[in-house]
């Protein structure tokens, strides 16, 4: 993977990352310690990702199907820093691959659902109010007879709302940092249902299972966030 690097960008509200302009205050300098983690988050996520690319293509070549595809097969990924900690976006780019860090001043509980598209809610215990009724990514399962028919089954709102509360003890180096959100950009759909036959003689009305592996319409393929994370970590 190609050389971390640590740029000026701005964060949209869609979700989108796009290069900061000259005076934007988005883009503005960082603070030294803000820039030295950067920079450390960047080279510890290089050295991991070199890591499990290493083992992916050889000790565990044969199983490499196995393994998650933002390890098997790295891309491109987005390195967010903030005063809570660290979010992770692996992206999948056709031609595009390597690690890219920026400082953003918002908070993670601000940043967290902006990134993830409406997917991640963020609380800093675990009093809270879940946001993912109001503002979770909308699924709705339709059933479509003919070429106009068409009628909602289900519409709901889905999201995943995760607490990030402090631990009594957090992982030390060389053990992966303490990481309660790690969430992937597909989900697996089950419907139940029965057939029944049109006439009794015809049978017994029987079970049936659907499974459907549904893709969400993200720009990323994992988000992982890291609280808690400090220059010596």
């Amino acid at each position: 993977m190609s050389q971390p690097q640590p740029i000026k960008l701005r964060l949209l509200s869609d979700g989108r990352i796009e290069a900061a302009e000259p005076g934007d205050p988005e883009g503005g300098q960082p603070s030294e310690e803000a820039a030295a983690l950067v920079r450390s988050v960047l080279a510890t996520i290089s050295r991991y990702i070199d890591a499990a690319t290493d083992l992916a293509n050889g000790k565990y070549a044969a199983i490499k199907n196995w393994i998650a595809p933002h390890l098997a097969a790295p891309s491109k990924l987005l390195a967010i820093v903030c005063p809570e900690g660290v979010i992770l976006r692996y992206e999948r780019s056709e031609g595009q691959e390597g690690i890219t860090g920026v400082w953003l001043h918002q908070s993670l509980f601000d940043l967290a659902p902006i990134i993830s598209q409406n997917v991640v809610f963020c609380y800093p215990d675990r009093n809270f109010t879940s946001l993912v009724p109001t503002m979770g990514m909308q699924l709705t399962v339709q059933k479509v007879s003919g070429p106009t028919a068409v009628q909602d089954l289900l519409s709901v709102r889905i999201g995943l709302d995760a607490a990030l509360v402090r631990p009594p003890a957090l992982p030390v180096p060389p053990s992966k940092p303490f990481c309660p959100v790690s969430v992937q950009n597909w989900l697996e759909l089950c419907l139940g249902g029965e057939l029944v036959p049109a006439l009794p003689q015809h049978g017994m009305k029987r079970h049936l299972l659907l499974r459907s592996h549904l893709t969400l319409p993200v720009l990323w393929e994992r988000i992982e966030i890291y609280p808690f994370v400090k220059i010596h970590d």
